[in-house]
C-alpha cells in the first residue's frame, strides 16, 4: 500500500517547494509501537534544558544569544527490554537552528577521520551541526558510555534532530566500512570496541541528503548492520522538505503513525477555521502535526489499542480514515463553492448598479435623453463583470 501522503500528488512527481512521497510504507506491529513510543520520549528529552538522570549532555552554546544551539544526550540504558547505547539529538527550538535548516546545499559527508570513495552528500546545515557536536566531544562521550561490545548503538531524533541522527548513523557506517565490519569507533578513533548493529529511529525528519546517502543506508539495512525506522504523520510538512528536485532524498520507507487520520484532522481544522474566520487554526494544526508530543500521543494510542488483528480489520480501519478525509475535504469544498458563488453574486450586483447609474447619467447629459453612440460602444466593449477588479 501507499503512504497516505501519496494521495497529495501523482507518483513520480514533486512540487517545487514540497516533495510528497509515493512509496510503499511499512506496517507497524504492536511491539514496534511500544519501542517507537520509548524512542519518541527519548527524542523529546533532547529538548530539555537539563539532561535527565543518567544522561550526559553534549552541548554547543551561542554566547551572543545565550542559547543552546546543539544538544545530544548520551547514555547506556534499557529501551524496550534491551540495553542500548542511546544518542538523542535535539531538533529546532532556537533561531540559530532555522538558519541551519535553510542552509540546504549538498556537501560531501566523508571527513578526514572517515575517508570514503563513495560520493555521499548531506544537507550542509545538518552536517555542520553534527561537526559542532563532534568537536564538543560527542565521540568521546559515546566511547565512555559504551560498556558492552554487544550493545546496539541507537540514534534517535525529531525534526532537524532526526536528520542529524541519520547523518550520524551514516558516518558510523562509513567508519565501520574501513574496518570491514559494523563500527562506531568514535568516527575513526583507535578503540576496537565495536557494537554489532546501528539502530536509527527518527520522527518528522526532513530529507537529510542525496540518493547516494539513501543507497548507503539501504545497503546497510540489507546486510544487517543497520535497523532504521522513519516515523511520519500524513500532514507533517517538515517531512516534505528539502525538495527532491534539489537532489534530496529520504533514507528508507516511511512508517506512518497515524494511518492518514491527521490529514482528515487538518481538513476539519480548515473547516473550523473557515467557520470561525480564524486562519491561525490551520497553521496550528500543521504545527501540531509536526510536534514530537503529537508523535508520542499517537504511538501511545497505538500501543494501547494494539494493531489490527487481521488484514480485513486493517482494511476497514484504513477505509474509515479515507472516508473521514473525503468527508472533511467535501465540507471544505462546499464552503469554498458557497464563498465563490457569493462573491460572484456580489460583483454582479455591484456592476449592475454601476451600469444603471452610468446609463442614467448619460441620459441626463445627452440631448434627447438617450445614450450617445460613443458611450454605447464603450459599454459593449467592457469585459465581463467577473473579470473586473472589485
Amino acid at each position: 500500500r501507499w503512504c497516505p501522503r501519496a494521495a497529495w500528488s501523482r507518483p513520480g512527481r514533486s512540487s517545487a517547494l514540497l516533495s510528497y512521497e509515493a512509496r510503499p510504507s511499512s506496517r507497524m506491529a504492536e511491539h514496534d509501537a511500544g519501542f517507537l513510543a520509548e524512542c519518541a520520549a527519548l527524542a523529546e528529552r533532547a529538548y530539555y534544558s537539563a539532561p535527565p538522570g543518567g544522561f550526559r549532555a553534549i552541548q554547543v552554546d551561542d554566547a551572543e544569544s545565550q542559547t543552546v544551539v546543539e544538544r545530544a544526550l548520551v547514555a547506556s540504558r534499557v529501551v524496550a527490554g534491551r540495553r542500548r547505547l542511546v544518542v538523542a539529538v535535539k531538533g529546532t527550538d532556537v533561531d540559530a537552528n532555522w538558519l541551519q535548516n535553510v542552509d540546504a546545499d549538498l556537501v560531501p559527508l566523508g571527513t578526514a577521520t572517515t575517508p570514503t570513495t563513495l560520493t555521499v552528500r548531506a544537507h550542509r546545515g545538518f552536517a555542520r551541526a553534527n561537526d559542532a557536536l563532534l568537536a564538543a566531544g560527542l565521540d568521546g562521550a559515546i566511547d565512555r558510555a559504551r560498556d558492552d561490545n554487544d550493545v546496539p548503538l541507537l540514534f534517535v531524533g525529531h525534526s532537524k534532530g532526526g536528520a542529524q541522527a541519520t547523518l550520524l548513523a551514516a558516518r558510523a557506517l562509513l567508519a565501520a566500512d574501513r574496518r570491514n565490519g559494523p563500527s562506531f569507533s568514535s568516527f575513526g578513533a583507535t578503540t576496537q570496541r565495536e557494537p554489532r548493529v546501528v539502530e536509527l529511529v527518527t520522527f518528522g525528519s526532513p530529507r537529510p541528503g542525496d540518493a547516494a546517502l539513501a543507497a548507503l543506508m539501504a545497503q546497510a539495512e540489507a546486510d544487517g548492520s543497520l535497523r532504521a525506522t522513519r516515523c511520519v504523520q500524513s500532514s507533517d510538512p517538515v517531512t516534505c522538505v528539502p525538495p527532491e528536485r534539489a537532489g534530496f532524498r529520504h533514507c528508507g520507507a516511511p512508517t506512518p503513525v497515524d494511518a492518514g487520520a491527521t490529514l482528515a484532522s487538518l481538513l476539519r481544522g480548515a473547516v473550523d477555521a473557515w467557520d470561525r474566520q480564524d486562519a491561525s487554526l490551520v497553521q496550528s494544526r500543521l504545527v501540531e502535526s509536526h510536534a514530537i508530543a503529537s508523535y508520542i500521543d499517537r504511538l501511545k494510542a497505538t500501543t494501547a489499542r494494539g494493531p489490527a488483528s487481521d488484514d480485513s480489520s486493517a482494511a476497514l480501519e484504513r477505509a474509515r480514515h479515507h472516508l473521514d478525509t473525503v468527508a472533511a475535504a467535501g465540507a471544505l469544498a462546499a464552503r469554498l463553492g458557497s464563498w465563490a458563488l457569493a462573491k460572484a453574486s456580489e460583483r454582479s450586483s455591484a456592476d449592475a448598479g454601476n451600469n444603471n447609474n452610468g446609463a442614467q447619467q448619460q441620459r441626463e447629459a445627452s440631448p434627447g435623453g438617450g445614450p450617445s453612440p460613443a458611450s454605447s460602444s464603450s459599454a459593449s466593449a467592457a469585459p465581463p463583470s467577473l473579470w473586473r477588479n472589485s
